[in-house]
């Protein structure tokens, strides 16, 4: 199988439009090499917006894997998501494909599109300094669907701190998955978003 990656990185939000312009024109491109290849596209855009106290953070992620009906692609090959990394409310790659005579079971699937809104705000201290403390708000949408015309995201809403420590970024985050109906905590250390 070919691979066709596509990779966004951006600061303003400008260059997102920009950005979505190249994705759609990579998937078109890759639609009409579709009876020539099989391919993988993946695109990832992240931009963050300053504020007065704080800022906004976005992130956006799809991928297709286009093939021909009669191919069999590897399941490591397809989609699924969900995670402190990308739909938060779900356990890792809880989101997918609901296999056919076994409830509660998910596949991979062939589309994926994820996005994420961040709102990270400094926490001061009594004196009222800013401390190496954080406070954000979010709210996390994905799907993995064989067919777009099936999409339906899961989404996420959570809260969450951040600290500063000396180990690196300790994040902490209670996030409800709308479609699980339950919360679940997310803890990493490191950069992640």
């Amino acid at each position: 199988m070919s691979t066709l990656q596509a990779r966004l990185l951006s600061r303003e939000v400008l260059p997102f439009y920009l950005s979505l312009l190249a994705l759609a024109a990579a998937a078109l491109l890759c639609d009409a090499a579709l009876h020539l290849l099989d391919a993988v596209w993946v695109g990832r855009w992240l931009g963050i917006h300053s504020l007065a106290e704080g800022r906004i953070a976005m992130r956006a992620e799809a991928g297709a894997v286009l093939a021909r009906e009669t191919a069999r692609i590897p399941a490591t090959e397809l989609f699924r998501t969900g995670g402190d990394t990308s739909v938060r409310g779900y356990s890792l790659r809880e989101i997918g494909i609901a296999l056919a005579g076994k409830p509660g079971v998910v596949g991979p699937g062939h589309y994926l599109g994820v996005a994420s809104v961040q709102w990270q705000r400094p926490i001061r201290g009594s004196n009222g300094l800013l401390t190496e403390w954080e406070n954000t708000f979010f709210i996390d949408a994905g799907g993995v669907t064989d067919k777009l015309k099936d999409a339906r995201p899961s989404v996420g809403i959570g809260t969450g701190v951040r600290w500063k420590s000396p180990i690196g970024p300790l994040q902490i985050d209670l996030a409800y998955g709308v479609k699980a109906r339950q919360f679940r905590l997310h803890t990493s250390v490191g950069f992640v978003f």
